[in-house]
């Protein structure tokens, strides 16, 4: 996006200086996802979203690892000279809005249904297992037609009846 999503406010009469941006290498095997794009700015491709998958190791003292997903959304006022009331105020424009609430649903959304295995069973049968959820769905060639599986939950096993099958699994 190259509209304007954030903008200086005041807060008891007193106008704040923006947003928060790092212009420090992102540690941890973060990835940034919007950086500070006006030339002549200061923070001229600082970063203001990104994000660190879990596991990753934080640069901190401690060498935190995350347990999960995180994303960073860099937003609010950045002043020492408020009182915390101020700290933090909301600052975004209505594009910023649609930003944050975009940001919000990317990391909201149910993770995909993914094929985890598939391997041999027991007397010529196979078993598969999937995460994520979703419905089974098999085919005879690629291009359909595809039809459910009825009642096929994580792990299935199942007899094959031709000797081509396609499975795929719908969220």
């Amino acid at each position: 996006m190259v509209n304007t999503y954030a903008t200086m406010v005041s807060f008891t009469n007193l106008l704040q200086q923006g947003i928060s941006v790092n212009t420090d290498p992102v540690a941890g095997g973060g990835t940034i996802l919007a950086t500070i794009g006006t030339a002549g700015d200061p923070a001229f491709n600082g970063m203001v979203i990104g994000e660190w998958q879990a596991g990753a190791k934080m640069a901190n003292t401690a060498g935190d690892i995350l347990g999960g997903h995180r994303l960073v959304f860099l937003s609010g006022s950045r002043e020492r000279t408020i009182t915390s009331e101020g700290a933090g105020i909301f600052d975004l424009t209505l594009d910023g809005s649609k930003l944050f609430l975009n940001a919000v649903k990317y990391m909201t959304r149910p993770a995909a249904p993914k094929f985890t295995s598939i391997k041999p069973a027991a007397d010529g049968k196979i078993a598969i297992a999937w995460t994520g959820g979703g419905t089974l769905q098999t085919a005879p060639t690629v291009t359909g037609p595809w039809q459910d599986v009825p009642g096929a939950t994580s792990p299935y096993t199942f007899t094959p009846t031709s000797a081509m099958l396609f499975g795929r699994i719908l969220q």
